[in-house]
């Protein structure tokens, strides 16, 4: 691999942990969409730099759009919507994209007719849009799909269709989707599955599903009781400066040995954590705590 390659890597991986300066730098080396995309993301992020950038690129953009380039087209209506307010010109804009097959406008445009925002609501025509980027393999829409099909209100109620497209979000890494999976396979009574997909989320990063996969290894749902998997799992919330699942390993503290409790330490890479966690608990400081180690 080369340096150019390995450094663009590094960017993108600071880029997607919300690094704005990292944004900024791929926006720099990126084609006319893209470095749209970007400098939306940055300015978001809440990167001054980043919101100057992007006023000084609208035009850039804009002339760009105007010239029948759905990317360029789909990235306007993103500008226009989440950071302009403007969701009757961000539809314009996406209605000109979806015109291409562009399936990011279509499950952008599918999403204002689900709000009835800058359109008339009209969710056959959300369907429609959702439907058609996720057969193309749009696996936000595919998880927008899922969604849409649970919701009474936003859709037509069906549930096998919703685990469908859930299915196909989640095992492309879209975290909320594996979530939601596991809520609804556990509403479903499908134990088993749904701890397959909260564990899946987990994996991902998904902190509730975090909880709950640990919660459901301690208490022995669809899957035999294991308080040392259990303990990894509320661990690893801590990568993510949550320390709900540190509460819960203090209950069952009494209930393990300390080679258990290490042994859940090493299984989430927090060896250090769990030591801690035993020491309290062995010194009698544990007894009610709520607050990380």
């Amino acid at each position: 691999m080369t340096n150019h390659g390995s450094r663009r890597e590094e960017l993108l991986a600071r880029a997607e942990a919300d690094d704005a300066d990292a944004m900024l730098a791929i926006a720099e080396v990126s084609d006319t969409a893209d470095r749209g995309r970007w400098l939306l993301r940055a300015a978001q992020a809440g990167s001054e730099e980043g919101r100057r950038r992007l006023a000084q690129f609208r035009p850039t953009l804009e002339q760009a759009a105007r010239g029948e380039d759905p990317d360029s087209q789909s990235v306007l209506g993103g500008i226009l919507l989440a950071w302009e307010g403007n969701p009757a010109e961000a539809a314009v804009w996406f209605g000109k994209a979806v015109e291409f097959g562009n399936n990011e406008a279509r499950r952008s445009l599918g999403y204002l007719y689900v709000e009835g925002a800058g359109v008339d609501r009209d969710l056959v025509k959300a369907e429609e849009l959702f439907l058609a980027a996720a057969r193309e393999g749009d696996v936000i829409a595919a998880h927008n799909l899922g969604v849409f099909y649970l919701d009474e209100e936003d859709g037509p109620r069906d549930v096998s269709e919703a685990v469908r497209w859930l299915r196909v979000a989640a095992e492309a890494g879209i975290d909320e989707a594996a979530a939601k999976l596991g809520d609804v396979l556990s509403d479903m009574d499908r134990d088993e599955e749904a701890l397959h997909w909260y564990e899946r989320a987990g994996d991902l990063g998904h902190v509730a599903a975090m909880m709950a996969a640990g919660s459901w290894h301690r208490d022995g749902i669809g899957t035999e009781e294991n308080r040392v998997v259990a303990v990894k799992w509320f661990l690893k919330m801590l990568e993510f400066h949550n320390f709900e699942g540190v509460h819960e390993i203090f209950q069952l503290a009494p209930q393990m040995t300390d080679s258990e409790l290490r042994e859940g330490g090493r299984l989430a890479g927090r060896e250090s954590e769990a030591e801690k966690i035993i020491q309290m608990c062995n010194s009698g400081a544990g007894h009610g705590a709520t607050a990380g180690p």
